[in-house]
């Protein structure tokens, strides 16, 4: 049961690779439709997946230990500055901690 998981055992980060869009968009899944917000993310041809080599941007996916993604973010870095853009966890995996790692 993913409830009784500890939080960080098995979790890694890597970054995010091309073949990683249609996991992350799955991830998204009716998110910004639910949000009644009109929604590119959805087209693996627009953005944010086309700007994923660009260097003022990272996009880092979160795998369990079965290496399965389990969760993605984009942060950008501007200067000196990291900001989150975007966090998104799948629903088997919510409500267990890993906003925390």
């Amino acid at each position: 049961m993913l409830n009784k998981m500890k939080i960080k055992d098995g979790f890694t980060f890597r970054n995010a690779q091309v073949n990683d869009i249609e996991d992350m968009i799955d991830i998204i899944g009716n998110y910004y439709e639910d949000l009644g917000v009109d929604c590119t993310a959805m087209n693996k041809y627009r953005e944010p997946w086309i700007w994923m080599s660009d260097s003022s941007l990272s996009f880092k996916v979160l795998l369990n230990d079965v290496k399965i993604i389990c969760g993605f973010f984009i942060a950008r870095h501007i200067d000196k500055n990291t900001h989150l853009h975007s966090l998104f966890v799948r629903k088997e995996y919510r409500n267990i901690g890993l906003g925390k790692i």
